[in-house]
């Protein structure tokens, strides 16, 4: 009886001993990045450049992302509408401003790219920026009220 409670422990945790003997993927390893190395057949040398100048450009892009949803927010909640003309103009400008910090920050990071990877290997990354700049599959939020929807050229219908 006790074979068989040691038996069927052994075999119980034998998944558990399995998982501890696998190798680890290292933290700096995002599935994001993951799956630009896979589709960008990345070796090692150009991997270990560009996984860096990719994460400092997300973290960037997150929070100057983060702080155009705030300020958004921050106007629906004001109920733009009701609000003078002066105080509209200033909300505005900083959206603005936003925008052109993020248009800067990705003109830069592709100029670090653009040192980092070869070319039909740049080429790639940039179409892959292109084509996830618009999000397909998701529902498009509008920020106010007379907000018109934005249609891609390439995903406009024909009708």
């Amino acid at each position: 009886m006790k074979k068989l409670l040691w038996l069927g422990l052994f075999v119980w945790f034998l998944p558990a001993l399995r998982a501890q003997e696998s190798k680890v993927v290292p933290d700096e390893t995002t599935p994001k990045l993951a799956m630009l190395r896979q589709k960008l057949l990345l070796n090692d040398k150009e991997f270990e450049a560009f996984a860096p100048a990719f994460k400092e450009f997300e973290k960037e892009k997150r929070k100057l992302l983060e702080k155009r949803k705030t300020l958004l927010k921050n106007l629906k909640a004001m109920q733009a509408y009701k609000l003078p003309d002066s105080e509209v103009d200033r909300l505005f400008r900083r959206l603005r401003e936003i925008d052109r910090q993020l248009f800067e920050l990705r003109n830069r990071h592709l100029d670090r790219i653009d040192r980092i990877l070869p070319p039909r290997k740049k080429l790639a990354y940039w179409r892959h920026l292109q084509r996830h700049r618009f999000k397909p599959g998701k529902k498009a939020v509008y920020d106010m009220p007379h907000a018109l929807p934005y249609r891609h050229p390439e995903r406009q219908s024909t009708e």
